[in-house]
């Protein structure tokens, strides 16, 4: 992959594209990549062909400032695939998907669920959702299984992503944000530890913000990143939790303790050096494989910056331990003194396209919008009340998305699943496993836009819109929010996955403006419903967005008549 402008392309090449319109009949639209978690800035314009989009990066988005990567470039190949679904189709008796007319799909998965629910309860019912959907469409799949469906059971893919880290981030911040500061910050680091990451191939445009710093990679293999290391410490795969308490170590031995930020802004340190004692270098080095003298060094580097970060991706968190390893790291940065100090921090390099906003508004097994816990009483009532309902009416916490998967079909697991954004048949884990339990369910929904190998099992294929032919917000991994904007007709037969949504409502007897179908009106429910959460966007607005303001959660709505947060 690569991160460049392409030659001839300039910033003056986008000084006539507007990112208030976003809606068919605008000749070029500001709009954002839909793949990783940078939500790089692209100014996409249309070709002369059905469906066809030319894209370029565009020049005044900060985080990849004129940069792509070859995700982002080919990116518009997605919207013309040759075997784009364009109908919706349901299984016959013979165990054939056969084309059918919208109505046709959308009765056979009411009258499916009706029933389900009736003979087996609302729990029979499972939905599982994705980290590339919008918030917009999050926030209402939520919603639509626990009003509509009355289930608890919904969770989504990012369980196999960073839930690791969001625990971890969670129990040392009271917080889940990739990163608690702006990317551009990374660009005036002087030494920048990677642990588990790879941004030089997952993320090209994230190294354009390295280039000053001095790296220190943790990866087993000798990745573009490490290449481009100062220090490339190599552990034995598994290891990287021993790794990490025998750096813990080596600071608190040889005394760059911050003691002053540790005492005044931290609580445990003792529990953590009472874990990180017993791993002394020499012992960290017979399980690791890395030296002593490498140990030694990285910390030194760490303790001599000025200006310093800690960052954790998904080699760091997709272990058994996953949770207590990237605590580990999140350790040595508080040991440092690192978060909250200007110039330096601790962060973790979020995944999907909007693995941030993702799980942030109620698709998660334990969650309520803007981050709410959906065992708090409080924040029960407070979504309750915009939902129009009685607290007792939300259902509790379910089960999170490996059990959802491994319970399908079973005596105490659902009989039917909605999946939207997700292709649990390839991304989840043991993949043969969860093939055979969707096989066994007695409905299986999926909206997709290819035959994926999910939607092969289905019993009916709903096919929705894409990233160019939707309006939406994205949150990136820096917590800022951004509009996604419409370019093209989505194609005859696509539906967007909030109209799919509001008519299955409706069928299952709801009441239809429950369930908005313009995004616009989506969000400022979202809005609404996360106020005074920890994601509070209710200050958040399209217009705002549409003005070029840049905008973080938290961002909560000011009393009538003082400045905007």
């Amino acid at each position: 992959m690569s991160d460049r402008t392409p030659p001839g392309d300039t910033a003056g090449d986008g000084a006539g594209a507007t990112g208030a319109i976003g809606a068919t009949g605008a000749a070029t639209v500001r709009t954002h990549c839909p793949y990783c978690a940078l939500q790089c800035g692209t100014l996409l314009s249309r070709e002369d062909r059905p469906g066809g989009a030319e894209v370029r990066p565009d020049p005044d988005f900060p985080v990849n400032g004129g940069g792509l990567c070859q995700k982002g470039w080919t990116a518009p190949a997605l919207l013309t695939t040759p075997d784009r679904i364009r109908t919706p189709m349901v299984r016959d008796s013979g165990g054939t998907l056969r084309p059918t007319d919208w109505d046709t799909a959308l009765d056979t998965v009411a009258a499916g669920l009706a029933r389900i629910r009736a003979e087996h309860g609302a729990d029979a019912v499972g939905v599982f959702g994705g980290g590339g959907l919008t918030n917009e469409k999050a926030y209402l799949l939520g919603k639509f299984a626990r009003l509509a469906l009355g289930t608890s059971q919904i969770d989504y893919n990012g369980r196999f992503c960073m839930s690791s880290a969001a625990a971890a981030g969670n129990a040392a911040f009271g917080l889940d944000r990739g990163l608690p500061f702006p990317v551009t910050d990374l660009g005036a680091a002087e030494v920048v530890l990677l642990a588990g990451a790879n941004p030089g191939e997952t993320m090209p445009p994230l190294m354009r913000h390295l280039g000053a710093a001095r790296l220190i990679v943790i990866d087993p293999r000798r990745t573009p990143t490490a290449a481009r290391a100062a220090l490339h410490l190599q552990p034995r795969p598994g290891t990287d939790l021993a790794l990490a308490l025998g750096l813990m170590h080596v600071l608190v031995v040889e005394g760059h303790t911050d003691r002053t930020y540790v005492d005044q802004r931290t609580r445990g340190f003792d529990a953590a050096w009472k874990r990180a004692a017993s791993w002394w270098p020499e012992r960290v080095e017979k399980v690791t494989g890395v030296p002593v003298s490498d140990m030694r060094e990285a910390v030194r580097m760490l303790a001599d910056a000025r200006r310093a970060y800690v960052l954790t991706g998904r080699g760091a968190e997709q272990h058994s331990k996953g949770t207590d390893t990237v605590a580990a790291f999140i350790n040595l940065a508080l040991a440092l003194g690192l978060p909250g100090r200007e110039g330096s921090g601790y962060g973790c390099l979020t995944g999907q396209g909007n693995g941030q906003g993702g799980r942030e508004h109620g698709q998660k097994a334990d969650q309520l919008p803007g981050y709410r816990m959906i065992t708090d009483p409080a924040a029960r009532a407070h979504v309750a009340g915009v939902w129009g309902v009685d607290p007792e009416a939300i259902p509790g916490p379910g089960r999170s998305a490996y059990e959802l998967l491994s319970a399908l079909g079973t005596d105490t697991g659902p009989r039917a699943l909605l999946v939207f954004g997700a292709n649990p048949v390839v991304s989840a884990p043991r993949a043969d496993r969860v093939a055979a339990r969707m096989a066994s369910l007695d409905l299986l929904v999926v909206a997709d836009f290819v035959p994926s190998e999910t939607a092969r099992l289905a019993d009916v294929v709903l096919p929705v819109t894409q990233w160019a032919e939707e309006e939406g917000t994205m949150t990136n991994l820096e917590g800022r929010v951004l509009r996604r904007r419409r370019l093209l007709d989505p194609p005859p037969g696509a539906r967007s996955d909030l109209a799919v949504l509001h008519a299955l409502a409706t069928r299952l007897g709801d009441l239809p403006e429950r369930y908005p179908v313009e995004p616009r009106a989506v969000f400022e429910e979202l809005g609404r419903a996360s106020r005074g959460g920890g994601a509070d966007y209710s200050g958040i607005s399209y217009d705002r967005l549409d003005a070029g303001e840049a905008l973080h959660w938290p961002c909560p709505r000011t009393p009538e008549g003082e400045a905007a947060h």
